[in-house]
């Protein structure tokens, strides 16, 4: 019987081991995921820079036509 109650302990130290095991790694993915989920930041979006370049474009087209009058003037 002795035996039987050894061979019944080390599985038991076996499986809580594993289930240890198991829930660290499940954490750790979890928390990786976490971290790959976070939205990028407003200044790398497309939208933003093709809004930035749509104003410059616009000030350095005003700004010029100002140029060319001041010139002719």
């Amino acid at each position: 019987m002795q035996l039987q109650i050894d061979t019944e302990r080390a599985r038991l130290t076996a499986l809580q081991f594993r289930m240890t095991e198991v829930t660290r790694i499940k954490n750790d993915q979890i928390d990786f995921l976490m971290r790959q989920h976070r939205p990028r930041a407003w200044y790398e979006s497309g939208e933003f820079w093709f809004g930035l370049g749509s104003v410059v474009g616009v000030i350095i087209t005003v700004a010029a036509g100002y140029a060319l009058g001041q010139a002719y003037n």
